[in-house]
């Protein structure tokens, strides 16, 4: 497998109002979890990023939504179900002419869960800081003769010590041939 074309998109930072009276204190140390109704957070990134596979510029946007469902547990950590789903289009531009090449892509990710579990609030609208990242194989499904692009992604979900979240994404074109 040759990876090439390594890229990173700006972040984008989700906040919620109110977020840290999601996390009272008093039902920290409750012997029953406690959660929250799920929230739901939608950002669009768009780019462009080269590909050492299909020799073009691949320029996208992509519409990415977040559920994200807070819960205290028992011992006073917090577990974040979050919930992504990613949905976009791209096309192929030519390098050296910056003209469209005519290939176009379809993204649908689909729904991809996961559970990250982290430190206890220090308090109301207060939280300790910490991140967690995975790495996701997202497929752009070409449209026309060009083969399908695979996109390994890196996606770092934090917790800020106001208890904000943000997502960061980063990633590069990956060859199979």
């Amino acid at each position: 497998m040759n990876r090439r074309a390594f890229i990173a998109t700006s972040g984008s930072a989700l906040t919620a109002a109110g977020l840290g009276t999601l996390f009272n204190r008093s039902s920290a140390f409750a012997q029953q979890v406690s959660c929250q109704p799920a929230q739901l957070f939608t950002n669009v990134y768009s780019g462009q990023y080269y590909s050492g596979c299909t020799q073009q510029t691949i320029d996208y946007t992509v519409t990415v939504k977040f559920l994200i469902q807070f819960c205290t547990n028992a011992d006073g950590t917090t577990t974040y179900r979050i919930n992504e789903q990613i949905h976009g289009t791209a096309v192929g531009i030519n390098p050296q002419t910056g003209q469209p090449t005519g290939t176009q892509y379809i993204v649908n990710y689909p729904v991809s869960d996961r559970i990250v579990i982290g430190p206890a609030p220090t308090g109301p609208g207060q939280c300790t800081t910490f991140s967690n990242t995975i790495r996701e194989r997202i497929v752009l499904v070409s449209q026309g003769s060009q083969p399908n692009e695979l996109f390994s992604g890196i996606v770092t979900f934090t917790i800020s010590s106001s208890c904000g979240i943000s997502f960061n994404f980063s990633g590069e074109s990956v060859c199979t041939g």
